[in-house]
């Protein structure tokens, strides 16, 4: 799999990690962290609300949390209050090529805000033809990658935007020589 790569606590609640390289990744304990993002149940969004009659409500961040809830503990739905569109965070936010070749680089998009909608799916500038989605082609439900392609560039400098739920990914390709 090639960097960056998108790893996720298995034991903590703690931002997503991008990591650049294989320097970084052996840092990371493989017993505490993973590339396979916590799986929820079909329809299961997080973070979720949930109360219990004794205590104060706590907010839930995975399916692991949950099920540490006893039988006493009631999950109360906001979907209706959430926004149309799940926001996300992107990781660059811009890329700078080269001219010489083709190139295929990636983007890490962490989602920050559930949504009604619970997807999230990039889309380009539709007359940059040089600029190819390689994946995902189809809508996604958890954080992951973008990863898009650039062929190689004979003439004047260029840019083009990704753009994934109202974020934009700025491409940026020297002039050819």
């Amino acid at each position: 799999m090639p960097y960056p790569k998108v790893f996720f606590s298995l034991t903590e609640r703690l931002e997503p990690r991008v990591v650049q390289n294989a320097q970084d990744e052996a840092l990371l304990n493989p017993n505490e962290w993973t590339t396979v993002p916590p799986q929820a149940k079909a329809g299961e969004y997080y973070p979720q609300l949930w109360a219990n009659p004794n205590v104060w409500p706590v907010i839930v961040h995975n399916p692991g949390e949950r099920d540490a809830l006893g039988s006493d503990w009631k999950h109360y739905d906001l979907t209706p209050f959430l926004p149309p569109t799940t926001a996300v965070r992107l990781e660059p936010l811009s890329a700078t090529i080269p001219a010489i070749g083709s190139f295929s680089e990636t983007i890490a998009v962490f989602i920050t805000t559930p949504g009604q909608d619970p997807t999230w799916m990039p889309t380009k500038d539709a007359s940059a033809t040089w600029l190819m989605i390689a994946s995902p082609t189809v809508p996604q439900t958890t954080d992951g990658t973008v990863e898009y392609q650039v062929s190689a560039n004979a003439g004047a400098a260029r840019s083009a935007n990704i753009y994934i739920n109202g974020k934009t990914f700025t491409v940026d390709q020297e002039a050819g020589v």
